[in-house]
């Protein structure tokens, strides 16, 4: 089964955030430099108010992976680095990262 790693972007006042850029740039970009790897696909999750509730986060990136160990090769490849210094340019928040394997789906 593949293997996903989900992040999610806090929102935080005064933080820069911009879902365009993650979208059409920074997302195009890492596919680029990580399929090779074993990155299959992503999906972006925008956020927004749920009744009165407002939004904790301003989105969650997926990304789906080959297999497990597909993720620990592409973030130790040197191509890496140009994923990872593009960051900031999209945002000033850590996101919260997560990774697991699959286990069902239907």
């Amino acid at each position: 089964m593949p293997a996903l790693t989900i992040t999610i972007y806090p929102i935080v006042q005064g933080a820069k955030f911009d879902i365009d850029y993650l979208v059409n740039t920074h997302l195009p970009l890492a596919m680029k430099h990580w399929a090779p790897y074993g990155l299959l696909s992503y999906e972006v999750t925008q956020f927004s108010a749920f009744g009165a509730e407002q939004p904790l986060y301003h989105a969650q990136l997926s990304m789906e992976w080959e297999r497990p160990e597909c993720v620990e090769r592409a973030l130790q490849a040197p191509d890496s680095k140009v994923v990872l210094d593009n960051v900031p340019n999209f945002t000033s928040v850590m996101g919260v990262s997560m990774f697991g394997e699959v286990k069902i789906r239907k």
